[in-house]
């Protein structure tokens, strides 16, 4: 077990007045979008079911552009809908009575045509698992026709209004390609990936091209992109979305087995102007754990509330590198939706069959939740190898309310200066040690270090200052 872990930090994060992460003794826990590599929280999910759950998710897909399709009609020009999340975890009861009347003719009239009503069969007989491209191909191939579908059924409720106007040239006439993107993804893995990409290449190229055609000005009105979501953006968002039922963000704290590599000195060290920051780890049942002051909950008495607060060890988790992600299966994955949601939207048909994708929460709920998370855990530890100089630990979090957590001072082992760390920044972090070294009785124990490049050894090493003593 390692005995110390390395944290590099720029002197912004440690003494900026936005941050001041050495003063308060803070852990920043980043979400993934806030990492350097763009590949971090990437899923690797495909979807394989039966024709129960391959409907519910077309039903659901339904749902979410009928509630989209009233935002866009409540909002009218006036609001971009966009920038809203598309309202992946609403479910039929969360509708008013009306909202339920309309989505089941919207569910109605979009399975009496026969090529929808062969889909969920077709999906469920096909050896090979369908992935994110080719969900989304599929979507897209069926997507004007949901829309007015779903259109069609407002102007019958008499909810239509300016927007018919807008989409006046709709066509539906897509099926034909959509009974050939079936059969030609039923032939063979390799044919269909291929196609996949190359189609993929396309619609990215013609989203383009009509978002080009909308723009108007610099900036591209409310209304057209209010229409461009609708009519082409939506599928992709959508499938985008969905990765949010399988998996909550989770949030980490980057740590390095050492701090000799010149290029972590350059990326995370802020070109050799930063320090990095030397951890001294617990051993907790043979792991290496850091101790952390977590916010548990909130108290109150007669003249005040409170907040409650303790002390509880992360396990520091090592980065594993590899040459893929691990692959998630979607209908097996939906663990952040609870049982009665589950039931609802996705593993029971209208005759209350019981999807195959449903047996092992069914069988034993805690062993099947204990898999998921096992999953969802490997998947935030995993890089590619090209990543694999870093040499990387985290620690985890999957609450968004506590990305600054406190650790103990007796935890900071000590601080190694960069080789362009300036001098005004090393005296200010110096005076900060010095009164918590006083506070908690330090003084001998607390040693600070220099980095520099070693001739002998090639790389970038570090000496103790010896010199530099408190009384």
């Amino acid at each position: 077990m390692l005995d110390f872990f390395y944290r590099f930090r720029s002197i912004e994060k440690l003494l900026g007045d936005e941050f001041q992460e050495l003063e308060k003794q803070e852990i920043y826990f980043s979400p993934f979008n806030g990492l350097n590599d763009p590949m971090e929280g990437f899923q690797d999910i495909f979807w394989k079911g039966d024709s129960i759950v391959w409907k519910n998710l077309l039903k659901h897909y339904l749902l979410c552009l009928q509630l989209s399709c009233t935002a866009w009609l409540v909002s009218g020009d006036q609001a971009c809908i966009i920038k809203n999340q598309i309202p992946v975890f609403w479910k039929i009861s969360d509708l008013s009575e009306s909202g339920k009347k309309q989505y089941e003719d919207i569910c109605s009239q979009f399975f009496k045509h026969e090529v929808i009503q062969k889909l969920p069969e077709s999906f469920a007989s096909r050896k090979n698992p369908i992935r994110n491209s080719a969900l989304l191909l599929y979507l897209k191939s069926l997507h004007t026709y949901a829309v007015t579908t779903v259109l069609a059924i407002f102007e019958k409720d008499g909810l239509l209004g300016e927007q018919k106007n807008q989409l006046s040239s709709l066509k539906s006439d897509t099926f034909s390609f959509l009974e050939s993107l079936i059969r030609l993804h039923d032939s063979s893995a390799e044919i269909s990936e291929v196609f996949n990409e190359i189609h993929s290449h396309i619609l990215l190229q013609q989203d383009l091209l009509y978002s080009n055609a909308l723009q108007t000005t610099s900036t591209m009105q409310v209304s057209n992109q209010n229409k461009a979501f609708i009519l082409f953006d939506f599928p992709a968002k959508y499938v985008k979305q969905l990765e949010r039922l399988v998996y909550p963000e989770s949030y980490v704290a980057c740590f390095m087995s050492e701090c000799t590599n010149a290029s972590m000195w350059g990326h995370y060290g802020d070109s050799h102007k930063g320090v990095c920051l030397k951890f001294k780890a617990n051993n907790v049942q043979g792991y290496p754990a850091l101790d952390l002051n977590c916010c548990v909950g909130s108290g109150s008495n007669k003249t005040e509330s409170r907040l409650i607060h303790e002390v509880r060890s992360h396990r520091f988790y090592k980065v594993n590198y590899k040459n893929k992600y691990p692959e998630i299966d979607f209908f097996r994955s939906l663990g952040r939706l609870n049982f009665p949601t589950l039931e609802e939207s996705w593993y029971i048909d209208e005759d209350k069959n019981i999807s195959r994708c449903a047996e092992d929460i069914f069988k034993d709920e805690k062993k099947w939740r204990q898999k998921y998370w096992d999953t969802h855990k490997k998947g935030i530890i995993t890089k590619l190898k090209d990543w694999s100089y870093e040499k990387e630990y985290r620690l985890i979090l999957n609450d968004p309310s506590l990305i600054n957590l406190k650790y103990n001072f007796s935890s900071l082992d000590g601080i190694i200066f960069g080789i362009n760390t300036p001098q005004e920044d090393k005296l200010q972090i110096m005076r900060i040690i010095e009164e918590k070294c006083k506070k908690e009785s330090r003084q001998e124990e607390f040693k600070f270090y220099q980095s520099f490049y070693s001739r002998r050894s090639r790389k970038i090493e570090y000496a103790a200052l010896n010199l530099i003593r408190y009384k």
